[in-house]
């Protein structure tokens, strides 16, 4: 995590959303996250709202539902990170409702 704090002006839009995304997927708790870490990203993923793709912002939504919906990161948002729920959070949903689900290699094999 401390690197990825100290390096978040390095990331570009598919990797500050494959970030928030993986937090999601591993169900990590605010116990488990630096502030510092949610904090830079966030501020990083304001600056490149406009290179953002449709992919990307379909993993947001992912995370601001996953935020919404886990006990301890509701209403524990830091503020960077409430002011991009608050300002992009209608286009993630948008984006997810628009995008076509796809059957990755696992679900095919099962």
């Amino acid at each position: 995590q401390g690197r990825a704090t100290a390096t978040a002006g390095d990331f570009d839009p598919q990797g500050v959303a494959n970030l928030f995304w993986a937090l999601a997927c591993f169900d990590a708790s605010p116990s488990q996250v630096s502030v510092l870490l949610v904090e830079s990203m966030a501020v990083r993923l304001l600056s490149l709202r406009e290179q953002l793709s449709v992919g990307g912002k379909s993993r947001m939504h992912q995370w601001l539902l996953f935020c919404d919906l886990h006990p301890e990161w509701r209403g524990q948002l830091p503020r960077s990170m409430q002011t991009v729920k608050e300002e992009l959070g209608g286009d993630f949903r948008q984006a997810f409702a628009l995008e076509d689900p796809t059957i990755s290699r696992l679900q095919a094999d099962v």
